[in-house]
């Protein structure tokens, strides 16, 4: 197909009329598809590389989390509660051991969350391009969720609404998303949902010439 398609477009238009049939047909319908395939790949391409633009834009500075401060940390509070001898065995013993406790119960954010959050209130600049997505023919071979997310961001787009509606769950859109997308603050969830959306079609639209369930 690509060899008939460059056939036409480097032949001069004087020299393809005279081209008899089927043979003319053919190699037009090769020009078209190749054309056509190739717009393709260039849009799926800046797609993606506006995705991982937003995406470095929100990790960058984000550090990760510094575990000798952590343990430095633990042991400041350690040596205040030693420090007074006028505390009774008991209660030291007791309060170590709500310390400890609570230490070990503490899940400090990871650099991936705190960029998920940082995606979330950065979405506004890239939501055009979402609702441009959004609007386009996309198929499956069956349920797909991606497809759910993008029909309910149309039909809230087309309404003017930001706000997810409370029976609304996470959509499989991923693990990561879920507690994110059933946040009580209806509008951030919607901001959620857009990013676990963006994010998802940016992963598929790399599958899209492969043959995958969703074009």
């Amino acid at each position: 197909m690509r060899r008939y398609a460059r056939r036409t477009a480097a032949r001069p238009p004087s020299v393809s009329a005279r081209i008899k049939e089927p043979a003319r047909t053919l190699e037009l319908s090769c020009f078209l598809r190749y054309c056509l395939l190739t717009a393709t790949d260039q849009i799926i391409f800046m797609f993606q590389r506006r995705v991982a633009d937003l995406w470095r834009q929100c990790a960058d500075g984000v550090a990760a989390l510094d575990w000798a401060q952590q343990y430095q940390q633990l042991l400041q509070q350690i040596s205040d509660l030693t420090a007074d001898d006028a505390v009774p065995d008991a209660e030291l013993r007791a309060s170590l051991r709500n310390l400890v406790a609570s230490s070990r119960a503490q899940r400090p954010p990871t650099r991936a969350s705190v960029t998920r959050q940082r995606l979330i209130d950065a979405i506004a600049p890239v939501r055009s391009l979402l609702a441009g997505v959004s609007r386009l023919p996309w198929q499956a071979t069956g349920g797909h969720p991606v497809l759910d997310a993008l029909h309910r961001l149309r039909v809230a787009y087309a309404g003017g609404t930001k706000r997810l509606p409370a029976e609304v769950g996470a959509l499989r859109l991923g693990p990561a998303w879920r507690e994110a997308i059933a946040d009580p603050d209806r509008e951030r969830a919607f901001k959620a949902m857009e990013v676990a959306t963006l994010s998802r079609c940016a992963g598929r639209c790399a599958m899209a010439r492969s043959g995958s369930s969703i074009h």
